[in-house]
């Protein structure tokens, strides 16, 4: 499992796309997803980027109505 990107030893995240329902890894810091052998396949998009901004703004918000 590839945990810290080769480029810039930063921790990556696992990240699950629907598309292909496949688990890849992103590197928040360098804004790339690799695969299980660390083989680079993409760079995130800005309308990625934009959707976990927005899923996580949703979770903050739901997480200070609990209280």
């Amino acid at each position: 499992m590839p945990l810290f990107c080769k480029q810039c030893e930063s921790r990556r995240l696992p990240v699950m796309l629907s598309a292909g329902e496949k688990t890849m890894w992103l590197c928040e810091k360098c804004k790339n997803f690799v695969d299980m052998e660390d083989f680079i396949i993409r760079e995130q998009t800005e309308e990625e980027r934009q959707e976990s901004k927005r899923k996580l703004e949703e979770f903050e918000e739901y997480e200070a109505s609990k209280d």
